[in-house]
């Protein structure tokens, strides 16, 4: 950690052209490979938030600098700033549809003792808002991905729906394993049916 500490003095006497360089060097670096970014100590994330934090102040608004604060402090606010700008930004866009498919996942994983969390109309709100976005991801295998996630909770949730508007008394596990058009998706016991792989 020492010698991440020195590169980190040695970075904030540079010249601010010069640490964008670096930084621009840098985070690709952390984002394509999350076994790096587990090294960095507290101090280099920490200055390399507060660079472009700095750079922010400093330029015109720029998707590059948002995606990388969004990536850094973990703030999909940053992300959506960025898209905002520059809609081909597929970071930025990666990014969202995470945050989007997280939330389903977190208002669908009980269905398999019964219990939505959360509000029926906000999931179909992010249903439609992820079948916009996930056909401009450009990279094949990604969306492909995103489409089998986006249809088991397309599934689910319309599922829900249907199983709690007739108000029936058998667990909507049992239920839902019964009906014929969700049989290439059945739910599974066990905490959690279903788990989210979170993309980079």
């Amino acid at each position: 950690m020492q010698k991440i500490n020195k590169f980190v003095e040695n970075c904030e006497a540079l010249p601010f052209e010069d640490q964008k360089k670096i930084a621009l060097e840098l985070l690709p670096l952390l984002y394509h490979h999350t076994e790096i970014y587990t090294l960095p100590n507290y101090r280099l994330t920490k200055y390399l938030l507060q660079f472009l934090q700095e750079w922010e102040k400093l330029s015109e608004p720029s998707a590059i600098i948002y995606q990388w604060l969004g990536f850094l402090a973990q703030d999909v606010s940053y992300y959506q700033k960025g898209f905002a700008i520059d809609s081909n930004n597929q970071v930025c866009l990666n990014a969202i549809i995470n945050f989007y498919l997280e939330r389903l996942y977190f208002s669908t994983h009980h269905l398999n003792e019964s219990f939505f969390i959360g509000d029926l109309n906000d999931s179909f709100e992010i249903l439609d808002i992820l079948a916009g976005l996930i056909p401009q991801i450009t990279c094949e295998t990604d969306q492909q991905a995103y489409m089998q996630e986006f249809k088991t909770y397309f599934e689910l949730i319309h599922a829900w729906k249907k199983y709690s508007n007739q108000k029936l008394t058998i667990p909507f596990y049992d239920w839902y394993n019964q009906q014929t058009e969700y049989c290439e998706n059945p739910l599974k016991k066990g905490n959690h049916f279903y788990y989210h792989s979170k993309k980079p």
